[in-house]
């Protein structure tokens, strides 16, 4: 594959974004080799002491592929990828003509000009354009004939792409496709064009690779950088400022980044900043009892400038827009995920990137956990099976150091060891659903089905999209044998009957005006009262409910006998029964809440807070194996509710009783939720 880059590049991002993007440092970690660009010389890392990028790429972009007699795959860089300067696109452009010139330059275009370029030739390009110095590029910072070094350079490829300033990504698909959908503003994205640019990085063979999904996980920012047209995209959840204005001192540097307070150079001295910027121009914040608390906490909180603006616009913008006093929406002081998690982040326009993947690994308080990860690695691809689990394995470094990365380990062994070893840290595992879309069609084929995993990997179905923590019932152990089943013991545990929900709608008409029905309601902030609606406005409202907590539709539902219909409860199998088991193990989604960011345009957000969902972990019985299991889906048991003077499909209602509350730890709440259904003696669930 050879790749046309356009240098009159068009920024999609709805904000302009180059001051902020070449403000940004990185951290403190540098790789052993690194390329300067300028050049395009191999240097150690330490030379670079301002920081550097990272490049993240399909290896069959950089050249023609080709496979060798013994199986393996070469890249056979010709020199024919292109290099444009020159081209502009003209409001009046024709679309038709403009993806002509994509594919062969136009000679008749006096202001263009073109040339050829190796792979290399062409990222270096790139880099100069972008500003961009030193640029870690896996295929000549890794040697690559070198199997030790090799194994040792993946293994810190995760501090790489973390420490970096941001990520260059090559799209060659995103490109403009018609210059009105930069004028077409969209309410959650921006504008029309960056619709289009999610969709084509979407469908990109980038976003289809086991090691580009490592790559974004791990950066904390990502520039796309497609044929004619970029994008710049950063994290929600994490509290990065810029910090030119930071300059040589480090302790302005460390309250800025590291301590969540708003860094001050403008102000004279470090006793300066400290006096002025932290015990005079503070907010207090409000969940504290005295004069005194007041003062005392917001020393040690979040706290921003609001009289010494001066002319520095930016440190403005960002002391009063990102590192504010925390809401108040704490529950607890045990969930460190909660807690860390509410602080105001930078505004940006809401994508999966920003959402979800970005800063993965590094968000404060709390590590990604493994069912957002394997949401998305369950279904990419590498040219080496192994790549999947490494890639993983760089993902979760923090839980999976002892792993050894070695090619000439047994396929099958190198992911059943990955499995056992991550399901024993992290039981978020088993919160998955069905990968099947609300009309039944398949929404996605995994990439994971040839390697005999058990059914407890979630690999028939879709794991939950939001972080979620994992508490077990005070008498439940589980442990996975040689033979890669999990066996799980506990005396608690419910049997419910469930119906088919795509059996009911089917033989039910006109459920699609309750969908429309409900979501209108939606839009206008209303939420319906299910004491006074019919069941299949009820079962509407829970599929919908399901659906936007963990991405995962309905398929089943469980009717408590002798229980108002309201308390029905949505279920999302893989599997069609009619009998399940429900074990104790409690997953809390948090689920964020978005803003529309003061003081910028249309499609620009910060995180208000987090909403908390809870779910079970569902199972059967083998059909054709006696005492074993097959875990299959799981149960939602609902969310806490946004208005609490609303009768909705929220938390207690849901559940049936009042004295179950979100603000009790997970282990109260599974000691309720089972009080009734702990047995005599203790079971094995064998789950295969």
């Amino acid at each position: 594959m050879y790749i046309n880059y356009y240098r009159n590049q068009k920024s999609i991002d709805h904000e302009n974004k180059t001051n902020f993007r070449l403000s940004l440092t990185g951290g403190e970690y540098r790789p052993t080799r690194l390329v300067r660009v300028s050049d395009w010389t191999i240097v150690p890392g330490s030379e670079a002491l301002y920081g550097y990028h990272t490049l993240s790429y399909c290896w069959e972009q950089s050249g023609k592929i080709v496979q060798r007699d013994d199986g393996e795959y070469d890249c056979i860089d010709e020199g024919d990828h292109c290099v444009v300067d020159g081209y502009n696109i003209t409001e009046n452009e024709d679309t038709g003509i403009k993806r002509y010139l994509m594919r062969s330059i136009a000679p008749d275009r006096k202001t263009t000009s073109s040339k050829r370029a190796t792979f290399e030739e062409l990222i270096q390009q790139i880099c100069k354009d972008f500003q961009v110095d030193y640029l870690w590029y896996d295929k000549v910072c890794i040697d690559q004939s070198n199997k030790e070094e090799k194994s040792r350079e993946i293994k810190q490829m995760h501090k790489i792409y973390k420490n970096a300033q941001y990520t260059l990504a090559l799209i060659p698909e995103l490109c403009i496709t018609k210059n009105e959908d930069f004028k077409c503003e969209h309410s959650y994205y921006g504008n029309a064009a960056r619709v289009t640019a999610l969709k084509q990085i979407s469908n990109s063979r980038w976003s289809k690779r086991s090691w580009t999904l490592e790559e974004v996980m791990m950066s904390k920012r990502i520039l796309f950088v497609g044929t004619d047209t970029n994008l710049f995209q950063h994290s929600l959840h994490t509290n990065t400022t810029p910090t030119t204005f930071v300059g040589t001192d480090t302790n302005v540097f460390q309250h800025g980044l590291r301590t969540n307070t708003t860094p001050t150079t403008f102000v004279g001295t470090d006793t300066n900043v400290f006096q002025h910027g932290l015990r005079t121009n503070t907010t207090p914040t409000t969940f504290v009892g005295t004069d005194t608390n007041l003062f005392q906490h917001s020393l040690h909180t979040n706290t921003f400038p609001t009289t010494f603006v001066g002319t520095d616009t930016n440190v403005f913008q960002h002391g009063l827009r990102t590192n504010t006093t925390p809401t108040t929406f704490v529950r607890t002081d045990t969930n460190l995920f909660q807690r860390s998690l509410r602080t105001n982040t930078i505004p940006t326009t809401y994508d999966d990137f920003s959402g979800t993947l970005l800063d993965f690994g590094g968000r404060p308080g709390v590590k990604g956990t493994i069912n957002q990860a394997l949401h998305h690695a369950h279904f990419r691809t590498s040219t080496k099976p192994h790549d999947m689990v490494f890639a993983l394995i760089n993902t979760f470094s923090h839980l999976c150091d002892e792993i050894e990365i070695n090619y000439s380990t047994d396929i099958h062994t190198t992911f059943n060891n990955f499995y056992r070893h991550i399901a024993l840290k992290d039981l978020s595992i088993l919160c998955f659903g069905c990968n099947w879309s609300e009309n039944k069609s398949e929404l996605k084929q995994t990439t994971m089905g040839n390697y005999g995993l058990p059914s407890w990997t979630g690999i028939r179905g879709l794991h939950s999209t939001e972080p979620t923590n994992t508490a077990t019932h005070i008498g439940l152990s589980y442990r996975i044998d040689d033979s890669m089943q999990m066996r799980i013991t506990t005396k608690h545990w419910w049997k419910i009957p469930v119906g088919g929900y795509f059996t009911y709608k089917k033989e039910r008409k006109n459920m699609d005006d309750y969908h429309t029905r409900i979501y209108n309601a939606r839009s206008k902030g209303l939420k319906l009262n299910v004491e006074y609606e019919n069941k299949d406005t009820i079962l509407t409202e829970w599929n919908i409910e399901i659906s936007m907590s963990t991405g995962c539709w309905m398929t089943h539902y469980h009717e408590r006998e002798g229980t108002p219909f309201t308390q029905t409860r949505p279920l999302s199998l893989t599997e069609d029964c009619e009998e399940c088991i429900i074990l104790p193990i409690l997953f809390t989604s948090y689920q964020p809440v978005y803003n529309r960011a003061k003081g910028h345009d249309n499609g620009i957000f910060n995180i208000r807070r987090y909403l908390q969902a809870y779910l079970l972990p569902v199972f059967r019985k083998s059909p054709d194996r006696v005492g074993r299991y097959k875990a299959i889906g799981m149960y939602f048991l609902g969310r806490e509710p946004i208005r609490r003077d609303t009768k909705t499909v929220g938390w207690n209602h849901s559940v049936g009783r009042d004295d179950i509350d979100p603000n009790q730890s997970p282990q109260e709440i599974l000691n309720i939720l089972f009080e009734n259904n702990c047995h005599s003696v203790s079971e094995e669930f064998i789950i295969e």
